[in-house]
């Protein structure tokens, strides 16, 4: 029996081309991961996040603005089910 649960997907990445990639690369692997918002820096991920709740997030540790780390710490202050 297949398994029809799609997953939401938020990449956090600062260079456009790497991101992209990650995007592309998730969804190719396994079809029931969507991308649903490729973002470049910890903040505006946040915001994103906190209204759109994703199930996984793939993030770069080091960007401008905030980083992976405390994207991170900031999440899990408030949701800490997201993968």
């Amino acid at each position: 029996m297949k398994n029809n649960k799609i997953f939401t997907v938020v990449v956090v990445e600062d260079e456009k081309l790497i991101a992209k990639n990650i995007a592309k690369n998730i969804e190719l692997v396994n079809s029931n991961f969507k991308v649903i918002s490729i973002e470049n820096n910890g903040e505006d991920a946040l915001n994103f996040i906190k209204q759109n709740t994703p199930n996984v997030i793939f993030t770069d540790i080091q960007m401008p603005v905030m980083d992976g780390i405390e994207l991170i710490r900031q999440i899990f202050q408030y949701n800490n089910y997201i993968k």
